[in-house]
């Protein structure tokens, strides 16, 4: 099997593969980074997804469930509607700041190093991919 680029002309072809497994590429997802990287940001995803989740339905299961309650008095604040509001919108920005320190200290630096990675497998072959269509 030979893997074609169809690279214009002027373009440097990739060179032909008898299997997928043969191409760098293949080499930067099997590497170890890679895979932490993957399953740092799948659990990234999960964690923050569920807590999402979980706040949000606990609002709505109190709106439903509790109409009533989110309208009573809180001394020197307004209504307990209110309060609930603005917690859930503190809640909002600290799930987006936890979303960026865990990004900048976990995800960016493996980033780096798969990207790292990948170039030092792919070299010139694979520099003509990252160039704008001027190149």
């Amino acid at each position: 099997m030979s893997l074609d680029n169809g690279s214009a002309a002027g373009a440097p072809a990739v060179p032909p593969y008898d299997t997928p497994a043969e191409h760098p590429v293949h080499a930067v997802y099997s590497s170890e980074d890679f895979q932490r990287l993957s399953r740092e940001r799948g659990r990234l995803a999960w964690w923050l997804t569920g807590v999402t989740l979980a706040v949000y339905l606990g609002f709505f299961l109190w709106v439903a469930l509790g109409p009533g309650s989110l309208s009573a008095p809180v001394a020197g604040f307004g209504s307990s509607g209110l309060l609930v509001y603005l917690l859930l919108s503190l809640a909002a920005f600290a799930l987006v700041a936890v979303y960026l320190r865990v990004t900048t200290r976990r995800i960016v630096p493996l980033q780096g190093a798969v990207a790292a990675r990948a170039a030092e497998l792919l070299g010139a072959e694979g520099a003509h991919r990252t160039e704008g269509p001027d190149a």
